[in-house]
């Protein structure tokens, strides 16, 4: 018990020293965006096909439901707002932490391990600033585009099942979805995602920051990450849910 609210502690502390560094010169843009890069790419296919996924297996579970109603046109009301205010965000923040942040984690970890970090302080570059507020600047802007995608992707396989199961057509589909589906909704969604990244970037930095031992800590800490990460997903996912 202990050892968990040193934890704690000491990542509040490290979260309050970056949101700091936030503030400060030099913003190091270009790395900033070869980290975007980075994420986005490692990222964007997984997020992609598991919004895709989830948009045709609700589709497929609804129209099953609804049509017992008598109200199939509803499918898309269904999956669109699921999509959106919930399994969106939270989905592709879980496929982000597992791509993304574990492999952050380790690249933190492997400089740590062979002393690059100690060189980097020898030659008067912060490592702060250069190699952890780079990162998390980065998930926080990956983030968001990608649950983005992943949202749009997953209610355009949504709507492929409800028009060729359902007997929808594509006009009434996509007119259900705008008379239902407000930008209040898609707010909620990019709030989230934004605490996402937010979330995965200070975990991935600070456990591959804090590696002390050889590699073989550096293989616990990416598992940690993905573990820390998705717990906390899971926690902000209700908190911010009852706020809005």
């Amino acid at each position: 018990m202990t050892r968990f609210f040193a934890f704690c502690g000491a990542f509040f502390l490290y979260a309050l020293a970056i949101v700091r560094s936030f503030l400060s010169l030099p913003l190091y843009f270009v790395e900033i965006m070869k980290q975007v890069y980075f994420i986005g790419n490692r990222s964007l296919g997984l997020t992609s096909f598991s919004g895709l996924s989830i948009g045709v297996v609700l589709a497929l579970q609804t129209i099953g439901i609804l049509q017992k109603f008598g109200a199939v046109s509803y499918v898309a009301t269904v999956v669109s707002l699921s999509i959106v205010k919930e399994l969106g965000p939270v989905i592709t923040a879980l496929m982000v932490a597992g791509r993304a942040g574990s492999g952050v984690c380790a690249q933190i970890g492997s400089m740590k391990v062979t002393r690059q970090v100690a060189a980097m302080q020898i030659m008067n570059v912060d490592p702060i600033r250069f190699l952890l507020r780079t990162r998390v600047l980065a998930f926080i802007i990956s983030t968001p585009v990608l649950t983005l995608m992943a949202i749009l992707v997953g209610n355009i396989g949504g709507m492929a099942i409800a028009v060729s199961v359902g007997n929808i057509s594509t006009l009434e589909y996509m007119n259900k979805v705008m008379d239902f589906v407000t930008l209040a909704d898609i707010l909620e969604a990019v709030v989230k995602s934004l605490c996402f990244g937010l979330l995965i970037g200070l975990v991935s930095t600070y456990l591959g920051y804090t590696v002390q031992g050889g590699t073989r800590e550096v293989g616990i800490k990416t598992t940690d990450t993905v573990v820390i990460s998705s717990m906390l997903i899971f926690f902000f996912d209700i908190l911010i849910t009852k706020v809005f």
